[in-house]
């Protein structure tokens, strides 16, 4: 199910078609006489395939799934897509486009709006002064300190861990005390002997 077309996108193949077996005159257009008999077409049509005409419930579906999506999704189509599956679903008459992507529009700049805020509020003072920083100093090549943070990771060596967390610990102003305990991990070599006395240096 989708949505009515407009008189003039009926496919000319089916138009003929329709046309040959109720065996009108060639050249017959798809065209109501009045608007009560498109309205009736479209109500047979509802009928046939169990829909209900029922638009404010079409748009409270649609807006329900956009801003659930929206937490993990970004891109309008993709929203759009998902929100006019479950408003078929439920046996809904579609809304036009323009509503769905105004829909779409408005609730990713609320959803973005709160994601923000939820980690502006988590933020202490001085890891928010920490971020301010990356706008304002500079690097050698005139870049701000932000234009680091979309370069693409490296692969993940015990130099570049050392390095993030002096970054981490001096640019962005973390404590090293607020990291997890559990990742607080001894990549020390171990030695020959150690090896002997867990039972590894035995053959097996």
């Amino acid at each position: 199910m989708g949505r009515f077309l407009k008189s003039d996108e009926h496919p000319g193949v089916v138009v003929d078609f329709v046309r040959r077996a109720v065996e009108l005159s060639e050249g017959t257009v798809p065209l109501w006489a009045t608007g009560r008999t498109g309205e009736r077409q479209r109500t047979e049509v509802r009928r046939r395939v169990g829909a209900t005409y029922d638009q404010a419930e079409a748009r409270r579906i649609a807006e329900g799934s956009i801003r659930k999506e929206a937490v993990a999704k970004n891109r309008p189509a993709d929203l759009i897509n998902i929100a006019s599956e479950k408003v078929v679903a439920a046996g809904r008459g579609l809304p036009v486009f323009s509503t769905l992507n105004a829909m779409a529009s408005t609730v990713r700049k609320e959803v973005n709006a709160s994601i923000r805020a939820g980690i502006h509020d988590r933020m202490s003072a001085v890891e928010r002064a920490g971020l301010l920083r990356l706008l304002e100093e500079r690097d050698a090549d005139g870049t701000t300190h932000y234009n680091r943070l979309k370069k693409s990771a490296q692969s993940p060596t015990w130099s570049h861990f050392k390095r993030f967390g002096e970054y981490s610990t001096y640019e962005l102003a973390v404590e090293p005390e607020a990291y997890d305990p559990k990742l607080d991990v001894d990549f020390t070599p171990l030695r020959e002997q150690d090896l002997t006395v867990v039972g590894f240096g035995q053959a097996a």
